[in-house]
Parts: C-alpha cells; structure tokens; sequence
C-alpha cells in the first residue's frame, strides 16, 4: 500500500513536470535576456566580440602597409577615426553619410552568392544578424597598438565649437595640428562570413577636401594570410 502511494505520487510528478511548457531554445547570436534590460540596452551589443574584429583588422592593416591588398599605391597611414562617421567635408555638395557597416549596394549579397560564388545563402544570413547588431562598433585604441584613433565624440565637439565660432572650414587645420596629420582613414565594421574565412571590407582615406580614396572589397584567407578576391566598388577624389 505504501510503495502504491509512494508511486503514485512519483507519477503525477512527472506529469506535472512535463506539462509545464518549456522556454524556446535561443540562438547562440543571440544576447541573453536579462530581466529589467531594455530593448536599447540589447541593440547595442555587436554579434561578434571586439577582439575578433580588431585581430582580424590588425592582420589586414599589417598586410596592407605596403599599398599592394587594397587601395593599391595608397598608403594609409596610421590615423583613424574610432567609427566610419566623419563630419560633411566644407564645401561638399550632397548627402555625405557613412555607416557602420560597408555601404553595400542593393543586391550585392545575392551577387556574392549567385555569380560570384564567393558566398553562401548561411553566410548572408550571418552578415545581416552582425549588421543588425552593429550600432556599437568603434575601434577601440587599446586593440590597435601603433595607431592613433580620433574619438567621434571629440571630432564632434571640435566641429560644434568651430561651427558655433563660424570657423567649421578650419576643422582640418585644427585636426593636422591635433594629430599631425591631414589624411584620415576609416573602417567600416568587417562582415564576416559564417567559417571566418571569407570577409567583407570598406576602408576609406579622407582629407577633407578634393582628394580621398575608398573601397568596398572581399578578402578570403590563404595559407595564413588575406586575400583580395574581388573588388565590389571604390571611388577616387
């Protein structure tokens, strides 16, 4: 009588316990959800961590110094602005607006994966989860050892006093002065595909003037070092 109960007991137990309905499996891209966070909170958090990103942009600028991968001729130089956002050059006519992310075309994905085979239908799906949590990207200074990177909130603040003072056109006097430097380069946040072998870059030189240089490209890894497998768009000014 008693190992009956004890059994019946055991039993609606179980029952109990597997009537409660459990909480869908979340995808390992996805962040936690923490009770009381808000949803601006969460936006913000990149898919990729920053020391991926910044390993991956260190071997790219490492190999790039000799002006051969990507803006061929060009040397970069060593100042960066810690985001692709840079204040509308004096004088420049039309939108000036730069994204996170590379500022790719429509249907530039598709042509990745259909003509050019450089990509997989997974791996579109991947680039748009990192560009749909890319709000947070800046270079951070301390992952870039060599560099010098100019803060978007202090080039901002240079631009208001200089504009307030109705002198936004010495802006790039005082950033050469600031940083011994006229020519700037910015990143756009690296879109890898779903292996890490295959990644698309922006990289873009600016003076602030009528000169600057960019491109929009994808490199592939191979034996250890990065290659240029196509060029997607680029401009000259």
């Amino acid at each position: 009588m008693c190992y009956q109960r004890v059994t019946s007991i055991i039993l609606c137990l179980t029952l109990v316990g597997c009537s409660k309905q459990e909480p869908p499996i979340q995808g390992w891209w996805e962040p936690p959800v923490v009770k009381g966070a808000t949803k601006r909170q969460w936006a913000e958090r990149k898919l990729l961590d920053d020391t991926v990103i910044h390993r991956f942009i260190r071997s790219l600028l490492n190999q790039g110094e000799s002006g051969q991968l990507y803006l061929k001729g060009t040397t970069l130089g060593k100042t960066f602005f810690d985001r692709s956002t840079a204040p509308k050059p004096p004088g420049w006519k039309g939108n000036w607006t730069y994204g996170n992310t590379p500022s790719l075309a429509a249907g530039a994905l598709a042509d990745l994966v259909i003509q050019d085979q450089i990509l997989t239908a997974d791996d579109t799906v991947f680039i748009h989860q990192q560009i749909a949590t890319s709000s947070a990207y800046r270079l951070q200074a301390e992952m870039l050892p060599g560099y010098k990177l100019i803060p978007k909130d202090t080039l901002e603040s240079i631009a208001e006093r200089l504009t307030t003072k109705g002198k936004k056109s010495k802006l790039v006097d005082e950033l050469e002065q600031r940083y011994g430097t006229s020519m700037f380069g910015q990143i756009a946040m690296p879109l890898f595909s779903r292996d890490f072998q295959t990644v698309i870059v922006e990289i873009n030189q600016v003076c602030f003037g009528l000169c600057g240089r960019g491109e929009i490209f994808v490199v592939r890894r191979h034996k250890g070092k990065w290659q240029v497998v196509k060029t997607i768009s680029g401009f000259i000014a």
